[in-house]
């Protein structure tokens, strides 16, 4: 290991973060309006007005779908904090010599976290 590295740039990480943001961003506003046409559909349930059965398929189509996307979002949200501490412990071998590898960074805030 060399004690001089090369810095990575946090350009194309604040470019990823602003896409991460409008992508949230968007899936709220689109999880809000389908929150209210779900209100909706459950108030005419409980006022006992009859209710097409595609409308409520139709519900529990979107709940599974957005219930996914939010999974995933949150796993790659987990990728890049990963990537973000292994670059940010690479990036310290600029100002002294590094004791552990670069893996190490990540095992070391995961196992207290499992523990």
């Amino acid at each position: 290991m060399t004690i001089a590295r090369k810095i990575q740039l946090n350009q194309s990480r604040m470019q990823g973060l602003l896409i991460a943001l409008r992508i949230s961003f968007a899936y709220y506003i689109a999880k809000f309006i389908f929150e209210l046409f779900r209100y909706s559909i459950f108030t005419r349930v409980l006022n006992s007005v009859p209710i097409d059965p595609r409308q409520l398929v139709l519900v529990e189509f979107i709940e599974i779908v957005t219930w996914w996307f939010q999974f995933a979002f949150i796993v790659l949200c987990g990728i890049f904090m990963i990537l973000w501490i292994h670059r940010a412990y690479t990036n310290l071998g600029q100002f002294e010599r590094l004791k552990y590898s670069e893996n190490m960074a990540v095992l070391g805030w995961f196992l207290p976290v499992f523990s």
